[in-house]
């Protein structure tokens, strides 16, 4: 598939696409909260500067807007 891929003019690279593989499987990735409440993972980052990165959980911190961020510690909920 590659090499047809590469023969055609149009076409400047074609690789493979890998197939993943979870390598820690300790902790589920995805879940359903509703069906496996037991195994829900929380999770925030060891940053040490994790505090001052308000756009990952603002709040209101360095006179930032309060929940003006992307909502990082929820999402692991």
């Amino acid at each position: 598939m590659i090499r047809a891929y590469s023969a055609l003019p149009d076409v400047m690279i074609a690789e493979p696409e890998y197939r993943k593989e979870l390598v820690n499987q300790d902790k589920p990735i995805l879940y359903h909260p509703e069906e496996d409440s037991e195994r829900a993972v929380s999770w925030t980052p060891d940053d040490p500067r994790y505090n001052e990165q308000w756009h990952y959980d603002n709040t209101g911190q360095q006179n930032g807007t309060p929940d003006a961020d992307i909502d990082l510690p929820e999402a692991g909920k």
